[in-house]
């Protein structure tokens, strides 16, 4: 079938050049050629074309046509007319023979224009004397090109749909919205799946020693089981423990309870600890991503076009309307997010106005309730315990309005508490657009509130203060009565110099004294460079301006040289790193260090690092060399301190079992807590639907996952990608270009899966050859005589898609003898018209209206030969029919 398509395209291309050397008549529908015209990547058609007496004439209907220019075509006065690009009207008149444009008047000659069945043609020069358009005809190639300084119509939509098409991808993602769902959850009882390690080996002249650790990763009844092993051994001692050792059981789509864990976890509470035991919880398994909807609304110039970008991706656009008002309604998601309105007027100027809108974490949207339980041992004893006792947490948040959200609970530890438990109550809120508030309170605590600000120019405040009621304990081991923490950033402008000032200060109060820290930093940037000035202190008792000895001033900078070509080769790409520490009460330099680093091939960077402490009088070494193989990463480290050289060896990577072809796999990121997929294209030879014996294994990577950066690999035509998340929805589109064989095609292109942890899930696409048609156009005369109509535009049209697949639609030119035909159709339902306008040119009817059939999905592609689509004269009465009577009667006479 292959053979045979490739055998009716160079048939047809032998022909089309064959029609391009015959000299005609200028009425003889026999020197119609098809030119190919391209234009800016945008445009790729074929237009029809007259060649006579050794000029081509280019159809004006399709030029413009396919570049978008306004066009109106009056075939009974023989007159062409539009609006050019929004430049002015233009006028072809061939009764006249008088063309106008602007200030620009043409007469016309007999040899200036054809007039055929199909339409107007005109030479090319009319074309560029009155409108500067220059199409440029290849002979040879049988192509035409145009250059004009104007940018086209079409080009200018082309890019706008291509904004569009950015910003419904975005919107997309905000929205979280998924293809059809086809391969989902699949639930088993065991499956062995991930292991990490990392060993490293240390050694310098008192001997050497071995650490390791590894992780191992695995579903266990349809959830996902995992753990840490890590120790050490020397000659004089060695040490073997294990940590994070859990079942998780994930439940999706459930209100109620999302995830049942048990084993080694760490609790949610005032005070986090690690604990064995078990976790129930309905927070969603995928953190939240979107929060709720906002406005943007404003007054400007009637008519302008407004656009809404979200950190710098556009998400939105409107017209004001004629009293200037624009509104946008948008997700609005968890973090910080920037927003940028540009306004364009009618007459083209551009104002923007940006803001900044703040949302945190633990916000929930209005009438969400979630909640946490803990209960378990601890693993290790609270402060001032010997013992392991037992715990239990309760938390509850609710989402109470756009601006408000409350939490809840209770918390127990059994050597701290002798009677009642700690009880707790929050609420957090929002002011304006960027203004948070929160207040905490709990029993046997503290009382907390906390307050901050991000404004539209990136400057912040923070601020936290905290009352203890009770001295020491588990919630208070630093025997506080009060604290206060504020941070502030500012970024500012000295002529064009960057500044970033951040200051921060930590204030506590304790019953005989008060300690407070505090630190500036001053940031700026000069061409690549990145210096840094800072100053921190701590102090005791009242704050004073005068530095203690723990005070420290440091000074850094970071100098990364580009790969331009102009940089010496030694330098491209090097990354320098200066740093010194300055103690201001002794008024000496403490220490420096300059570091070196540079990347080595693809895979390998060295890093070279050198100082001198001059408080102790040493000298300090450190080279590092890391190299990232296919199947694991290697760091190599030789240190040198006053007279200690220690070589530090390491390696570290993960094995992938994948259950489903049995192989091992390996790879240098850790994958233990992840999931991945295994994706299998293949050709099903039997049609049916599955990958067996005598089905043939594409290796072409044609996948792509939406919203994943995972490691991507392939393995005896195994496409495999890791790092994906476990009990996620990711989107999944195969990227038919990325196919060597442009005449197959998937059975779906776009869907949706769910991951499985902690292992490889098997994806199967089958393939199948594309479609072949085959038909004929033929032309009734008023005579009853049918012949072929060649020029012809036919429109086709896939209908009753299936889900997962983007429709498909082509447009398909008939040859001079009326035949036509496509291939590379993919399977699926049809329907087949010609052009409506170039019908009514002709004044004629299609019989029937819309051709329909099926390409059905074969292994060897399918054939839809003999399709046919009669042209009639409208109002056309076949020999021997009979006209219709109509008769009338008067009545009432």
């Amino acid at each position: 079938m292959i053979r045979k398509c490739f055998l009716i395209s160079f048939t047809a291309l032998l022909f089309l050049i064959a029609l391009s050397w015959q000299k005609a008549g200028a009425q003889n529908a026999d020197q119609e050629v098809f030119l190919q015209f391209r234009h800016q990547a945008v445009v790729n058609t074929y237009i029809s074309a007259i060649y006579d007496q050794d000029q081509f004439y280019l159809s004006v209907n399709e030029l413009f046509g396919s570049l978008l220019i306004d066009l109106n075509i009056d075939s009974g006065n023989l007159k062409l007319s539009g609006n050019y690009l929004g430049k002015g009207r233009y006028t072809i008149n061939l009764n006249t023979r008088i063309a106008t444009f602007l200030d620009r008047e043409l007469t016309l000659t007999a040899d200036d224009y054809v007039i055929s069945d199909l339409g107007f043609y005109l030479l090319p020069d009319i074309f560029y004397e009155l409108f500067d358009l220059e199409f440029i005809i290849d002979f040879s190639n049988l192509s035409v090109s145009l250059i004009s300084s104007d940018v086209m119509p079409v080009v200018a939509q082309r890019e706008r749909e291509r904004q569009r098409e950015r910003m419904m991808r975005t919107q997309q993602e905000l929205l979280r919205e998924y293809y059809p769902l086809r391969f989902g959850r699949n639930k088993q009882v065991f499956n062995a799946g991930f292991l990490d390690y990392n060993l490293t080996t240390n050694y310098n002249q008192n001997g050497g020693n071995f650490l390791y650790s590894t992780s191992l990763g695995s579903e266990l009844f349809g959830g996902d089981l995992q753990g840490s092993i890590f120790g050490s051994y020397s000659q004089t001692a060695s040490s073997f423990r294990s940590s994070g050792l859990r079942w998780r059981y994930g439940i999706l789509d459930n209100e109620w309870i999302s995830t049942i864990t048990a084993g080694q976890s760490s609790s949610q509470g005032l005070a986090p600890v690690a604990y064995s035991g078990i976790r129930v919880t309905n927070e969603p398994i995928e953190p939240r991503f979107l929060y709720g909807e906002t406005a943007f609304t404003g007054n400007v110039e009637p008519n302008s076009e407004v656009e809404l970008y979200r950190n710098n991706s556009l998400v939105d656009y409107t017209v004001a309307d004629e009293t200037g008002q624009y509104r946008f309604t948008i997700p609005i998601t968890y973090g910080t997010s920037n927003y940028n309105i540009r306004v364009f007027s009618p007459t083209g100027i551009m104002t923007q106005q940006d803001a900044r809108l703040q949302v945190p974490f633990n916000f929930l949207p209005p009438g969400e309730v979630t909640y946490s339980v803990d209960a378990g041992r601890l693993d290790n004893p609270t402060s001032g315990s010997t013992e392991r006792g037992f715990m239990t947490n309760m938390s509850l948040n609710a989402g109470l309005t756009n601006r408000l959200t409350t939490s809840g609970g209770v918390e127990y530890f059994e050597d701290f508490h002798d009677g009642l438990p700690t009880f707790k109550a929050g609420i957090s809120s929002r002011f304006f657009t960027n203004y948070l508030l929160s207040v905490e309170a709990a029993n046997d605590a503290f009382y907390r509130a906390s307050a901050s600000v991000i404004y539209p120019t990136n400057a912040s405040i923070n601020v936290d203060y905290t009352n203890y009621n009770v001295r020491g304990g588990i919630y208070n081991p630093s025997r506080n009565k009060s604290s206060i923490r504020a941070n502030i950033f500012t970024p500012f402008e000295i002529g064009t110099l960057p500044l970033f000032l951040r200051w921060s200060i930590t204030n506590e109060q304790r019953e005989t004294t008060s300690v407070t820290r505090y630190r500036v930093d001053l940031n700026t940037r000069l061409g690549r460079a990145n210096i840094r000035l800072g100053y921190r202190d701590s102090q005791l008792g009242d704050l004073s301006f005068q530095s203690t000895p723990i005070a420290r001033i440091n000074v850094s900078t970071i100098y990364n040289f580009s790969r331009s070509r102009e940089i010496p080769l030694a330098l491209r790409g090097v990354f320098l790193r200066g740093q010194m520490n300055f103690i201001p009460a002794q008024n000496r330099l403490e220490d420096a260090e300059l570091q070196i680093s540079r990347n080595i091939t693809r895979n390998g960077r060295f890093q070279i690092a050198g100082g001198r402490n001059f408080i102790g009088e040493f000298n300090l070494f450190r080279f590092t060399f890391t190299f990232d193989f296919s199947a694991l990463r290697t760091n190599s480290t030789v240190r040198t301190t006053r007279n200690t050289t220690t070589l530090t060896q390491s390696a570290r990577g993960s094995l992938g079992y994948d259950s489903h072809h049995n192989k091992l796999l390996t790879t240098n990121r850790q994958q233990v807590g992840r999931s991945g997929v295994a994706v299998r294209l293949f050709v099903d030879n039997n049609n049916s639907g599955t990958f067996e014996d005598g089905d043939n294994l594409i290796a072409d990577n044609a996948v792509r996952i939406d919203r994943a950066g995972g490691t991507r690999f392939s393995k005896d035509g195994i496409s495999y990608v890791s790092q994906l998340q476990p009990y996620r929805q990711y989107n999944l589109t195969i990227n038919k270009g990325a196919i060597n064989n442009p005449l197959l095609v998937p059975d779906f292109e776009q869907f949706s899966i769910i991951t499985d942890p902690n292992h490889y899930k098997l994806i199967d696409i089958p393939f199948y050859m594309s479609g072949i048609i085959d038909g004929m156009v033929l032309r009734t005369g008023p005579d009853g005589t049918q012949s072929g109509l060649g020029g012809l535009r036919l429109y086709l049209q896939q209908i009753n898609t299936p889900e997962g697949t983007e429709r498909f639609s082509d447009e398909i030119r008939t040859f001079t003898d009326g035949s036509f035909y496509a291939y590379e159709i993919p399977p699926g339902d049809y329907t087949l018209e010609a052009d409506p306008s170039q019908l009514n040119f002709l004044n004629v009817q299609s019989e029937p209206e819309k051709l329909e059939f099926t390409i059905r999905s074969l292994a060897e592609g399918d054939f839809v030969e003999g399709l046919e689509i009669n042209l009639v004269p409208d109002g056309y009465i076949a020999p021997g029919e009979k006209r219709p009577v109509i008769t009338a009667s008067l009545t009432g006479y």
